[in-house]
């Protein structure tokens, strides 16, 4: 197991500098208060994890973590797709007076957590990871549009994470029965089993992925 997890590090690098560095850039943000910190540590993460991107080790094909996690050149292009999104917010937010100086270091920890899930939703292979990885995103997106402080924007991020509930429990009803006619989650398995799949068997499996993609199309818009 641990040459596994060793070897499955070599590619994850990227992810793992960006949560290490989430979590130095929230509580530089509660300890100091100061922008000028937190801005200096995001930057920072933000250019290891890129180095660490660059330099990772990308076969054709590089199942990791068990298979839960798929590095191939096809998730690259997105995960360095969502390292320059959140380069580009982090600049945005630099030049915005809408988020208190106190709470930026908190803000800027949450955006890199979006990062984090970007980046394992681009190389999931299988359905609980990618909720896993659609959760952080959507988790911090909840909390991220209740920091710029006005009451509205706290209504606003209530009102989104009581929606967001409903859509998570939509989408994994779906994975549950979709679970169920295949006995497994991950995308390869999946597929060879709803292969000529008719009846009401197919009826179930129109109804599984109509749920995922509802709750889906919430959490994407």
């Amino acid at each position: 197991m641990r040459t596994v997890l060793f070897d499955s590090l070599q590619a994850w690098w990227p992810e793992a500098i960006l949560s290490l560095g989430a979590l130095v850039v929230i509580v530089l943000g509660a300890a100091t208060k100061r922008q000028r910190p937190t801005l200096l540590a995001t930057w920072v993460t933000l250019l290891a994890s890129a180095v660490a991107l660059w330099a990772a080790p990308v076969l054709p094909e590089t199942a990791t973590f068990f298979g839960l996690i798929l590095c191939d050149p096809f998730s690259v292009v997105f995960r360095w797709l969502a390292l320059g999104t959140t380069a580009i917010v982090v600049l945005m937010v630099m030049g915005s007076n809408e988020v208190a100086e106190r709470s930026r270091g908190e803000y800027l920890g949450l955006l890199l957590c979006v990062a984090v899930g970007l980046m394992v939703m681009a190389e999931a292979t299988h359905l609980l990871m990618a909720y896993v990885a659609m959760e952080l995103v959507s988790l911090s997106a909840y909390v991220l549009v209740g920091l710029v402080g006005d009451e509205r924007s706290a209504e606003a991020s209530l009102k989104y994470l009581i929606f967001g509930a409903l859509a998570s429990g939509i989408m994994l009803f779906g994975m549950s029965l979709l679970f169920g006619l295949t006995g497994s989650l991950a995308f390869a398995d999946i597929r060879e089993a709803t292969t000529g799949l008719s009846g009401s068997m197919g009826a179930v499996l129109l109804l599984a992925i109509a749920l995922m993609l509802a709750g889906l199309a919430f959490k994407i818009s």
